[in-house]
């Protein structure tokens, strides 16, 4: 159609003939016919080789892309959603609100309330909560949803992405947990402890400290 080439169509016949009308509309059916098929496959080609890409995307960047019918119920996971769940795609069909039972059960009801109060109101939600795999480990994800609506206005879908962020969390209670020690330790010694930055402004007393700079007529929270 675009007059690019897609390949030869070559007719053989057991005697030497010119081709008459009938042959040639046939032939030019023929043409019609192969060209759709390879471009046909070409463009699955294209869309497999993209679905390809973005499931490997998803895989890397544990972040997965699903689609919710409000009308239906019907619900579409991506098979990085499936892993993040820890479920198998061939036996585990999704739906809401079958999907609740994942959650852990002190975050089920937020979760419950957050997703039908944005389904009334046709508004986007963001929530990070947690799940529970059937062997008990728990994982932390991040949801960020967005209603999708026709013409009319009238809520269709709506389509969101479930990152897994139980890394980032765990990091960030390990140094939050390390922070805990520091100040821990600092506050029970009992010398006088305090931080400067590098333009020579304080930025933290330990208790110790603190009451000097009492002692001494100072307000160790404004000097901070």
């Amino acid at each position: 159609r675009n007059g690019e080439p897609l390949g030869i169509l070559a007719t053989h016949f057991c005697q030497p003939r010119h081709s008459s009308e009938h042959d040639l509309r046939f032939l030019d059916l023929y043409a019609h016919l192969a060209a759709e098929f390879i471009e046909r496959k070409r463009a699955e080609e294209r869309l497999r080789r993209n679905e390809i890409y973005l499931e490997e995307g998803q895989r890397l960047s544990h972040t997965a892309s699903w689609a919710w019918n409000v009308s239906t119920g019907e619900v579409y996971w991506s098979t990085e959603m499936f892993r993040i769940f820890d479920l198998d795609p061939d036996i585990v069909k999704p739906g809401y609100p079958d999907v609740l039972q994942y959650v852990h059960g002190d975050d089920r009801v937020r979760v419950k309330k957050t997703f039908e109060d944005a389904v009334r109101q046709k508004k986007e939600y963001e929530l990070a909560y947690r799940i529970v795999w059937s062997n008990g480990t728990i994982r932390y994800i991040h949801n960020l949803a967005h209603p999708v609506f026709n013409e009319r206005g009238t809520l269709l879908e709506y389509v969101g992405t479930t990152i897994d962020t139980t890394e980032r969390v765990q990091a960030e209670e390990r140094v939050r947990k390390a922070y805990e020690r520091v100040d821990m330790i600092l506050e029970s010694i009992s010398d006088n402890f305090f931080g400067l930055d590098k333009e020579g402004r304080f930025t933290y007393f330990n208790p110790h400290a603190a009451n000097q700079k009492r002692a001494l007529g100072r307000d160790p929270d404004a000097l901070i």
